[in-house]
Order: structure tokens, then C-alpha cells, then sequence
């Protein structure tokens, strides 16, 4: 754990000083990039001069992974059992379901936005269980 959070306090200041000799990369796009580089080691990186909360930024970060229309989304809903393949770090639902529709008997997908997670779950799943975070997605 100390080593990658090593690694991105290195990088930051890398990019700290690119962003002081080079004018046309703003404060954003620092922060934007260093966001880019804690979501890959799963780490929260914080900025005390922003002005959303942690728990805006992760309504968000999961509102983007939802990219479909939100009436096929069954919000806080689990379905145990019947996994086939779990999907880390996923930029999109889309993406997960892409990856669904290649598996012949896979039917449905629980995942976390906030960790951008997906498992592939085939017809031998249980019946639904509330779990807040989490999303359901029927496939087939």
C-alpha cells in the first residue's frame, strides 16, 4: 500500500511541474490526471481546495459507469449465485454487457459503479436481493 501511494505522490509532482512550465495545462487537467492515476491504483487521492464532497465525486464517477438507459438498470439490487466472470476495472456498463453477450450463457450483470466492477452471472442465480451500491442489468 505505501508503494502506490508513493507512486502517485511521484506523479503528482511530476505533473505539478509540467503544469508550472507548460501554460496551457490547467489546474483541472492536473487534477483530472491524478484522479486518472489514484482511480487505477484504487486509491482516493483528495483535494482540499475542491468543492465537491468525496461522496459527490463517487455519485458521479458512478453515474458516468451507467451509461444505458436507466430503465434497464435495477438500482440497489444483488443477485447472488450463478457467477461466470467478474470484470475489473471497467470504464463503462456497456462495456460489461459487450462482454456478457459473448458468453452463451451469460444472462445477467451485477456490478459496482463506485468500483467499477462487473460479474457476469449465468440462469443458476439466485433471486434478487436488495444491496445498496450495487447494480443489475438482465442481458438476455
Amino acid at each position: 500500500m505505501l508503494k502506490n501511494y508513493l507512486i502517485v505522490l511521484r506523479n503528482v509532482r511530476r505533473l505539478m511541474i509540467v503544469s508550472e512550465l507548460s501554460p496551457t495545462l490547467t489546474e483541472r487537467d492536473v487534477i483530472s490526471r491524478i484522479t486518472s492515476m489514484s482511480r487505477q491504483l484504487k486509491k482516493k487521492v483528495w483535494f482540499p481546495s475542491r468543492s465537491k464532497s468525496d461522496t459527490e465525486e463517487d455519485e458521479d464517477s458512478a453515474t458516468d459507469f451507467i451509461d444505458i438507459v436507466k430503465s434497464m438498470v435495477e438500482m440497489n439490487m444483488n443477485y447472488k449465485m450463478g457467477w461466470i466472470k467478474t470484470i475489473e476495472n471497467a470504464e463503462k456498463l456497456s462495456d460489461c454487457i459487450e462482454e456478457c453477450e459473448e458468453i452463451d450463457d451469460c444472462v445477467r450483470i451485477v456490478a459496482n459503479p463506485e468500483r467499477r466492477r462487473c460479474y457476469l452471472k449465468n440462469n443458476k442465480h439466485e433471486q434478487a436481493t436488495e444491496k445498496e451500491g450495487l447494480v443489475s442489468v438482465s442481458v438476455k
